[in-house]
């Protein structure tokens, strides 16, 4: 259940849900995630939900497609106030240690109660995710562009010197060897970028690299201030320091 689609296989062309209700209903569109071969049918164009587009059952989404995932199919990302959302502020809030656990439960309150005021601006990882996710790379929120929130491999041609500043990065694990406990170390990939991540907490970096052992086949998003540190091999590899478990999370 997605915001997004896209016209024709090549992905050259998206739709918004909202633009594919006035077309014919009967009319296919395919994932947005180029490895994926699902294909969309609009839905909910008259119903209490907002439209959405949905998976047909004979062609579905592969096992791990972000846009088959709850968090992409299910965060209420449009019920919150977009108006006051501020994307520096956000990230520069996900490093922050204090009352980290109160924040957790303040966020999931909220999340249950969808905001019913439309007070509040979307301010976890993963609803600024689900939002950039539901949305082109070149549209805007809250007037940024999403290619400048979130790098994925629909936005990685604007990252060719490298990953800089606040950003939201899509990620997975590649081969076996993903951490160095000795340097306390992540090691993940977004398209042929090495992502480094730095921890000065022992304890917060065993419980993230159990976390990722135990979702090494999904994607991962993870929340930094990135600075690129070198490029060996044709590897462009970027930085980032990890400071709390807000910064991290598990595509699912």
């Amino acid at each position: 259940m997605s915001n997004i689609a896209c016209k024709n296989k090549d992905r050259s062309t998206i739709i918004y849900a909202e633009i594919a209700k006035e077309e014919n209903v009967d009319t296919e569109y395919y994932c947005p995630n180029k490895e994926c071969n699902a294909r969309l049918k609009i839905c909910s164009i008259d119903g209490l939900m907002r439209p959405h587009f949905r998976a047909d059952r004979e062609h579905k989404h592969i096992e791990n497609c972000p846009y088959g995932s709850n968090i992409v199919s299910n965060t209420n990302y449009y019920k919150y106030n977009q108006e006051i959302f501020d994307f520096d502020r956000a990230i520069e809030n996900m490093f922050h240690i204090n009352n980290e656990r109160n924040n957790n439960r303040n966020v999931e309150n909220d999340e249950r109660n969808n905001n019913p005021d439309n007070s509040k601006p979307i301010s976890t990882i993963k609803q600024i995710y689900a939002m950039s996710k539901n949305t082109n790379v070149r549209d805007k929120y809250a007037n940024i562009e999403i290619y400048k929130m979130l790098v994925d491999n629909r936005s990685m041609f604007f990252y060719i010197n490298g990953i800089f500043g606040n950003k939201i990065v899509e990620c997975k694990v590649r081969g076996g060897y993903y951490y160095s406990k000795e340097k306390q170390e992540v090691y993940l990939y977004v398209e042929n970028y090495k992502l480094v991540l730095h921890f000065n907490d022992y304890e917060l970096f065993d419980s993230i690299i159990h976390t990722i052992w135990n979702n090494k086949s999904k994607t991962i998003i993870v929340a930094g201030n990135w600075e690129r540190i070198q490029n060996n091999n044709n590897v462009v590899t970027c930085y980032t320091t990890i400071v709390t478990k807000k910064q991290i999370g598990i595509v699912s």
